[in-house]
């Protein structure tokens, strides 16, 4: 039996990204079948109007979607094996889709592709400290990322631009760097001295790493919501800066009444709580004997979330737990909380959450 229950957030950054990628591309593969039909229905009567050029056409971006695809799943293929020598878990896989649309398709492939980027930027974290080196990577950088890392090529030192590009491979996938790490790129250029140059580099490296930590957080966010909705819950809207700036999330299944569970984010000291609350009228107060079982029910259902969570890279590690009626259910003004409605089973089946690479 569980009352509230405390807990400390462990994040695998790797798995975690990945999975956020592979709950996009999926929500993006939903919304392009869905469009995808709507057009089949509008086109069907112009179908046997088409021109030879039309026909032509399609036939060639079908083409190129393949081959695209092709070159996407070789690359995956390459970084894959480098990220199991480095040791990064691979974590969750994008399934192809079956018979696409070209709109889903092409979801698929950004997906994948955004896939690709986020395992070249995990292995251009490690591979420096790790003997297997970056010679066998292909690190693939937008051409606009490109062009401004070769004009900085050739105005430092071979050793100076490889350990730029390197950070810069890191936050390559966002296609365009953050705001922080372009400015500091910018100034890399043209510093002078060997010691400006050094101050700024021990700069660009931080503002890589707050990068960094902003996505993971986004991510976490991704990740619960989605697990969350997998497992049959209702949630509400879990702002992108949850595990940032901490807040709070609540949730619940349908036929639970007046209880929900809510989880209390703390970013600085990286823990949650979870407790059983109660919806009442305002300035309500009294108890139920129905509390007891709600939070049974959620002590039932508690290790499920435990177990989703981690298989897609976030940890939570209990540090505290009572028992069910040790504390009376917190209870709460009805209009202070968000109207769950049981509406949203349909996001859950529209993009569930892959399965994790075995």
């Amino acid at each position: 039996m569980s009352g509230p229950t405390s807990v400390l957030l462990i994040p695998a950054a790797a798995p975690l990204l990945l999975a956020a990628a592979a709950i996009r591309a999926a929500r993006a593969m939903q919304d392009a079948y869905r469009d995808a039909d709507l057009i089949a229905a509008q086109q069907a009567d112009d179908a046997a109007r088409q021109s030879a050029g039309q026909i032509a056409a399609q036939a060639a971006g079908r083409a190129a979607l393949e081959r695209r695809r092709a070159a996407a799943e070789a690359r995956h293929g390459r970084l894959c094996a480098a990220a199991a020598g480095l040791g990064i878990a691979v974590g969750a896989e994008l399934p192809a889709p079956q018979d696409p649309a070209p709109a889903a398709l092409a979801a698929w492939l950004g997906g994948l592709e955004e896939r690709c980027a986020l395992l070249q930027s995990a292995i251009a974290e490690l591979a420096p400290h790790s003997d297997a080196g970056l010679e066998h990577i292909d690190l693939v950088l937008p051409e606009q990322l490109e062009a401004q890392l070769e004009a900085f090529a050739g105005r430092q030192t071979e050793q100076q631009a490889a350990e730029v590009r390197r950070l810069i491979a890191r936050v390559a996938h966002r296609g365009a760097l953050p705001e922080s790490v372009a400015r500091l790129v910018a100034q890399l250029e043209q510093a002078g001295s060997p010691e400006r140059h050094a101050a700024l580099l021990l700069e660009l490296r931080r503002a890589v790493q707050l990068a960094g930590e902003q996505e993971l957080a986004e991510a976490e966010a991704l990740v619960l919501e989605q697990s969350l909705l997998d497992l049959g819950y209702q949630v509400e809207p879990v702002a992108h800066t949850l595990f940032a700036q901490g807040g709070l999330v609540h949730f619940r299944k349908p036929g639970w009444g007046d209880y929900m569970v809510r989880m209390r984010v703390d970013a600085a000291a990286k823990t949650a709580n979870f407790n059983v609350i109660r919806a009442v009228a305002a300035g309500a107060n009294e108890t139920s004997v129905l509390d007891h079982l709600a939070e049974d029910r959620w002590c039932a259902e508690f290790p499920a979330l435990l177990a989703a969570l981690a298989e897609h890279g976030l940890k939570l590690e209990v540090t505290r737990r009572l028992g069910a009626g040790e504390l009376p259910v917190q209870l709460v003004d009805r209009s202070k909380l968000p109207a769950l409605a049981d509406e949203q089973a349909a996001r859950r089946a529209e993009a569930p959450m892959q399965k994790a690479l075995r």
